[in-house]
This record gives structure tokens, C-alpha cells and sequence, in this order.
């Protein structure tokens, strides 16, 4: 078994309504409650897909842009959902 690193680039999190400025429409990650299990889906989907290798030791990158226009409510769902992908990956920190 070896280790890996996951790369995970540009979520674009978006809040859904407009309230503080244009809504980025292409992203599934978004704070519409009406789509939350689908955004889980696709969570628990990249999750089950990771989790077919078997691997020593796992490193998680996220780089780019986490949120679309980096207000709170944004931050929240993208904490919501990094905790998962952690959690069920088995990804410990470093510090």
C-alpha cells in the first residue's frame, strides 16, 4: 500500500440567491436547501469512488477558489461538506 494525495481545485461554493451579488449558476455545491441531497450525493459519491483504493496513508489538497464570493454562509456549507469528505476518508491533520 502506498499513499496518495487528493487534489480537489476550485469548489466555487455558491450561495444560491443572488442576496450578495450575481450567483454562480454552473455550481453544484450551493446553499439551496432544496438541493442538499443531491450535493450529498455527489459528496458521498467522490467519497465511495476515493474509497475503492486502499492506500496507507491519504493527503487531501484543496486549492483555487472554496466559496464563489467568499461571504459566511458560503464557508459554512463548504465546512460542512470538507468535514465529510475528512471524516469519512480518514484524513488526520498534521498540526
Amino acid at each position: 500500500m502506498n499513499n496518495i494525495i487528493i487534489h480537489i481545485s476550485d469548489l466555487h461554493i455558491t450561495e444560491h440567491q443572488g442576496i450578495f451579488g450575481k450567483t454562480n449558476t454552473n455550481s453544484l455545491l450551493n446553499t439551496d436547501a432544496k438541493q442538499k441531497d443531491m450535493q450529498h450525493a455527489f459528496i458521498d459519491s467522490l467519497i465511495n469512488k476515493i474509497n475503492e483504493y486502499q492506500f496507507k496513508e491519504r493527503y487531501l489538497i484543496i486549492t483555487g477558489d472554496i466559496t464563489n464570493i467568499a461571504e459566511e454562509i458560503e464557508y459554512n456549507l463548504a465546512i460542512e461538506f470538507l468535514k465529510k469528505l475528512v471524516d469519512n476518508l480518514k484524513i488526520f491533520s498534521l498540526s
